[in-house]
């Protein structure tokens, strides 16, 4: 589904909202340990909290969430449901030099360089803030937003007890809109349907798969049916997202998935940096079998909640 102007802003606004109810219901210590991860600040227990609050008075800027400190002036937050608007993100340093800005988005595009001329930004990605948040959330809901992948810079150092159950549901539903919002991935059990001579191959004879940019990246397991033939079923074992060159890759898989790339018909044409996935094929009784119904099982892909109800459709697609 595509979103105009208007309807990304107030979704941004509705988690910058939600963020505040979690800032704002965390106990004292919990909190502290949050904004430190954020500023590295010593005292940064706040005064206020607001959204969307216009504190620009050069331009027509407004910042998503304010919290106002008694030891510096403000910290500043700037939300985005896709890539990082660093003109803006500049601006907002610029225009408010005693103040703290944090930006979180989808995908960073802040380099080193730039941000050691401009110290008073931080940077994190969606992913960053639920994984570090995780270690004091529920054991349910660790097990069903387990990240993809591990890394983080956003690390506070959480007091080691339970937080109650209304400060977990409130945190735990600010998470749980971060994937609905398709900001975060999460390994759980979703299945992803491809076809084609190319994902047969590279699967087949390299256990690799590289997809459309837009695709939904929340995934676990991979299925490839060819000419209607059940071909690979694969759980994946490394993402590699948002790299432009092969030098950029810090895999011990790098040279297979160069050699997948380079036998592929794309492969003289260059990277063009789609996301890339390794996989570990996952024996299946059902394999080389035929879909049951009428056509392809997709033109393009699809996606299944688990493998169960995959083979379920693929055997009884009615």
């Amino acid at each position: 589904m595509t979103w105009n102007n208007n309807q990304k802003r107030t979704r941004e606004l509705e988690i910058a909202r939600q963020f505040k109810k979690v800032l704002s219901i965390l106990p004292v210590d919990f909190y502290d340990a949050v904004i430190s991860a954020f500023i590295d600040s010593e005292d940064p227990r706040y005064l206020e909290i607001q959204t969307e609050l216009a504190v620009f008075k050069e331009n027509k800027d407004r910042a998503d969430l304010v919290c106002k400190f008694p030891t510096f002036k403000e910290i500043i937050f700037e939300f985005k449901l896709g890539d990082e608007n660093v003109d803006q993100v500049k601006r907002y340093s610029k225009n408010k030099p005693e103040a703290k800005i944090i930006s979180i988005s989808k995908k960073s595009k802040f380099n080193e360089v730039e941000l050691k001329h401009f110290p008073q930004i931080k940077t994190y990605t969606w992913q960053e803030v639920l994984n570090g948040f995780l270690p004091i959330i529920s054991p349910e809901m660790q097990e069903k937003l387990k990240p993809t992948q591990a890394d983080t810079s956003f690390y506070p150092a959480f007091p080691e007890r339970r937080l109650g159950d209304p400060t977990l549901f409130v945190l735990e539903n600010f998470l749980i809109l971060l994937k609905e919002e398709n900001l975060i991935t999460t390994k759980g059990e979703k299945v992803l349907v491809v076809t084609g001579e190319m994902a047969s191959k590279s699967t087949c004879v390299h256990n690799v798969y590289w997809f459309g940019l837009n695709w939904n990246r929340d995934f676990q397991y991979l299925v490839v049916v060819h000419q209607k033939k059940l071909v690979y079923v694969g759980e994946v074992i490394e993402r590699i997202f948002d790299k432009q060159s092969f030098d950029q890759f810090e895999s011990d898989n790098i040279e297979i998935i160069k050699k997948a790339y380079n036998e592929s018909p794309e492969g003289s044409k260059g990277y063009y940096g789609q996301p890339v996935i390794v996989l570990k094929e996952v024996e299946h009784g059902k394999k080389d079998s035929y879909y049951a119904g009428k056509g392809a099982i997709t033109q393009s892909h699809r996606y299944f909640n688990n493998l169960s109800q995959f083979f379920n459709y693929f055997s009884n697609p009615n």
